[in-house]
């Protein structure tokens, strides 16, 4: 389980998915990816920064590709869809 000041920035780096994954089979898709993802850990009740929270994963690019989509985070523009496959 990670300290709490490390809870606390995770929880803070919270964002909205784009509309893209508004549609209920995007959306139900991006979750069941994100859940196959979790840390178990970080599900705990003594984890109640996190507990209950689907974490997107980024590389190191800050990139991922989560139900057929190409994400891209960047400061200045936030979470984008750069790619529909």
């Amino acid at each position: 389980m990670p300290e709490p000041g490390l809870q606390r920035i995770v929880a803070a780096c919270g964002l909205r998915l784009p509309y893209q994954f508004s549609i209920p089979a995007t959306l139900d898709r991006a979750i069941e990816e994100l859940e196959a993802e979790c840390i178990p850990a970080w599900q705990s009740k003594e984890c109640h920064w996190l507990a209950g929270e689907l974490i997107l994963m980024l590389d190191e690019d800050c990139r991922t590709r989560l139900a057929g989509f190409d994400l891209h985070y960047s400061p200045a523009n936030g979470l984008e869809v750069s790619n529909a496959g």
